[in-house]
């Protein structure tokens, strides 16, 4: 087996520990026989992954990460809760957000992510967020998908060009 198919086969959906959910892409499979022994044929090319896998992580200021799916259950009517005080949430002010909200749920969360946002956007005054909820998708591909395949890209893109212009 090259260092390609154990890469593949190691972080694939398909066949990574049912227990790393946060290691997962869509990458394709081993070949039946021949040469190579991995085939792509998802949305996450494996050369693609493994020059990220190579690369050290860049903060990028312009797509910020939405809190942890557990924030949004414990604060899923979006009031003052003992669980929302504990986690340090100030939901009370809701109603006074006004910033663009752009959300992209993957299968890990099983549309959580996507659920809180939308309430988000229901008690504040947001103008046209934009939430995509791509269970096809697993938790690393929008990092590391090709862009013609990249649900992420195809979405986030606009978002991005409607904000600057």
């Amino acid at each position: 087996m090259t260092k390609e198919a154990a890469l593949g086969h190691a972080f694939d959906d398909t066949t990574s520990p049912e227990a790393l959910p946060l290691i997962r892409i869509r990458a394709g499979g081993l070949a039946p026989s021949g040469d190579p022994p991995w085939q792509d044929g998802e949305v996450t090319p494996i050369r693609r992954f493994a020059r990220l896998r190579g690369r050290r992580p860049q903060r990028h200021g312009a797509v910020l990460p939405a809190p942890p799916a557990a924030r949004f259950r414990r604060g899923s009517d979006l009031r003052m809760t003992k669980a929302a005080k504990l986690l340090g949430l100030r939901l009370e002010q809701g109603r006074e957000i006004d910033l663009p909200l752009y959300a992209f749920s993957t299968d890990l969360t099983r549309g959580r992510v996507a659920r809180g946002a939308r309430r988000l956007a229901r008690i504040s005054t947001i103008d046209k967020p934009v939430v995509v909820d791509d269970r096809r998708t697993s938790h690393l591909d929008p990092l590391s998908a090709a862009p013609g395949t990249n649900h992420f890209l195809q979405t986030v893109v606009p978002f991005l060009k409607r904000l600057s212009g």
